[in-house]
């Protein structure tokens, strides 16, 4: 895929093993570049869109750097899809229907979002997306808008 979201999530790192294993974790995720966590346990990392979080999530939790389904920061570059007029409040309106989903931002550019930690937390952001008729961007590929048709 050629879309990546850019994810913040909380961990618990409680000692340098704890750091390593986590780390280890996210590195080794399949789609997932620029893995870094800060001296406050925060997790930042692009993650191929709309990824397995749910995966992620439950190594994480095998390794005692997280406990329960935390929240996530999502932020995602996205572009209107060809001849198609997208209205900001229709975006908003469809992101605000989950229950998953808090503190939506959408600048014409970027969706922001503070979403549940799961992979049907960024499916529903994916799917509402594509039907408001925006699309996410991050490289571009031969088979451009056609790679995310479902």
């Amino acid at each position: 895929m050629a879309a990546f979201v850019a994810l913040t999530i909380p961990l618990q790192i409680t000692s340098p093993e704890a750091l390593e294993d986590a780390l280890s974790v996210l590195e080794n995720t399949p789609g997932s570049e620029d893995v870094a966590i800060d001296a406050a346990g925060h997790a930042t990392l692009k993650l191929q869109f709309p990824g397995n979080i749910d995966a992620l999530i439950g190594k994480l939790r095998s390794k005692r750097v997280l406990t329960g389904l935390p929240l996530m920061g999502v932020s995602l570059p996205v572009q209107s899809m060809e001849g198609v007029h997208v209205d900001a409040a229709d975006v908003f309106e469809r992101l605000r229907a989950s229950a998953t989903l808090s503190n939506i931002e959408y600048d014409g550019t970027t969706v922001t979002a503070t979403a549940v930690a799961s992979t049907s937390a960024l499916r529903y952001i994916f799917e509402e997306l594509v039907n408001a008729g925006v699309m996410p961007i991050s490289d571009s590929t031969p088979a451009g808008f056609l790679e995310f048709v479902l």
